[in-house]
């Protein structure tokens, strides 16, 4: 029952705080038709595939995100990186994999000692907060509405409409996700019974077998093997991820490219 709630209470919260956030929908529209009210906008470009310069929304995505810099962590794997590839490569995959399945035996614990609800309020949370690029355009929508409609250009409307899209996707989305989280929340018991099976099962395949086999054959290519794979399978879950949140590159929908 407490799981069930959990879910029942993290959808509704989701439901309920994107439609209050969909109410500035109506304050970004307005800027965008004040816009094309205002600049000749008939010979744009509104699909994202051309980058328009010389415009404050692309100073500001200059400003604030062209100009990132690596930190001293990052330059220096990305020299050791490039004098010694393989070596670098080996180790780093042997920590992320060892962390990984370091996580993994936390995680488990964790929810032993907490309980999931802890963790599907936590996801709830991660939703509500949305995607990256949601964040990035709704901080460049509010940059312009801070600007006079005279200091901005046509150039700004594509700006405007490709980052209203991206809010309008996102809402779209976290809406869909919080119903599906209060339909299955009756049966939200068993998910942790489910997500377990198939988690062995996986583990089974992917990792375990291959790991013993390789470990008869030589004892350190089933730990190679171990340490390369979790941190592709990790790195392959997020791929995915991003490819199904901002949709097939092919398709007419649009996002914002920074």
């Amino acid at each position: 029952m407490e799981l069930t709630l959990a879910f029942l209470a993290t959808g509704i919260s989701i439901i309920l705080y994107t439609i209050w956030r969909a109410r500035r929908l109506g304050m970004y529209s307005k800027l965008k038709n004040n816009l094309s009210s205002e600049y000749d906008i008939a010979s744009l470009d509104n699909t994202g595939d051309t980058t328009y310069t010389n415009c404050t929304s692309h100073r500001w995505v200059m400003d604030n995100l062209g100009r990132k810099k690596h930190s001293r962590l990052g330059n220096i794997f990305q020299e050791r990186l490039f004098e010694n590839t393989l070596t670098t490569f080996i180790w780093l995959s042997f920590f992320l994999g060892s962390g990984a399945l370091i996580f993994g035996l936390l995680l488990i614990r964790s929810i032993e000692i907490v309980g999931m609800s802890v963790f599907v309020i936590f996801v709830g949370v991660l939703v509500i907060l949305g995607p990256g690029d949601a964040k990035v355009s709704e901080e460049l929508l509010i940059e312009l509405i801070s600007h006079e409609i005279q200091d901005l250009c046509e150039k700004d409307y594509v700006y405007a409409q490709l980052a209203l899209d991206s809010i309008r996707k996102w809402i779209i989305t976290a809406i869909a996700i919080g119903i599906a989280v209060v339909i299955i929340s009756p049966w939200a018991e068993s998910i942790p019974v489910g997500l377990a099976v198939g988690v062995a099962i996986l583990s089974d395949i992917v990792l375990w077998r291959p790991a013993l086999f390789l470990s008869e054959l030589f004892f350190p290519l089933s730990i190679l093997y171990l340490s390369a794979v979790i941190p592709f399978i990790g790195y392959s879950i997020i791929v995915i991820t991003r490819r199904f949140r901002r949709g097939d590159k092919d398709s007419n929908e649009s996002s914002i490219k920074w």
